[in-house]
């Protein structure tokens, strides 16, 4: 499972996700250029990436992550949880049974644990790896961490199954 809370600027309406098929390469204007930058990074953009945000909060996990219980009946844990917010990491293990929700311990030493030093980077290879050597991930949309993941775990050149929050389960968010 990887909830992520904090999020960079999406792409444009139009391309994967969402996103905008024109791309800036030597012959763009200056005037499609800035055109295209206020597609992807002005108020419409952050206010669409709210949404996906909002929809990959960890509460919007639980239901699916509960489904999935229901289905498995293993006693050891089924989820190994990568989170970039302590809220989720306490969340989870407290909306699910004791001992089904797993990740690799840290010190957090803000309410955020997407810190970008050395030691952090540490964490967060460790957390892909391990994502990567379970048998489907469930993501957050617009993240490029769960299709690494995905992909880094797959084989035959096929990924993981990766289904996204808001998108394959979970509540969609409002106007996206």
């Amino acid at each position: 499972v990887h909830v992520r809370t904090v999020f960079d600027a999406p792409l444009a309406a139009g391309s994967e996700n969402g996103g905008s098929a024109s791309t800036i390469n030597a012959s763009t204007t200056g005037t499609a250029a800035l055109a295209l930058a206020t597609e992807e990074y002005g108020a419409a953009a952050a206010k669409k990436l709210l949404q996906w945000r909002n929809g990959s909060r960890w509460e919007n996990f639980v239901e699916k992550m509960r489904s999935l219980l229901k289905e498995e009946r293993s006693a050891t844990p089924l989820f190994y949880l990568a989170a970039d917010h302590r809220e989720a990491y306490e969340g989870l293990s407290h909306a699910l049974p004791p001992g089904k929700v797993t990740y690799t311990k840290r010190t957090c030493n803000a309410q955020r644990c997407d810190e970008r030093d050395c030691g952090a980077m540490v964490y967060s290879l460790v957390d892909m790896l391990n994502l990567a050597r379970t048998r489907f991930i469930l993501g957050s949309t617009w993240s490029s961490y769960s299709e690494v993941a995905a992909h880094w775990g797959g084989s035959g050149g096929n990924p993981l199954t990766l289904l996204l929050a808001g998108k394959d389960f979970g509540l969609r968010p409002s106007s996206a």
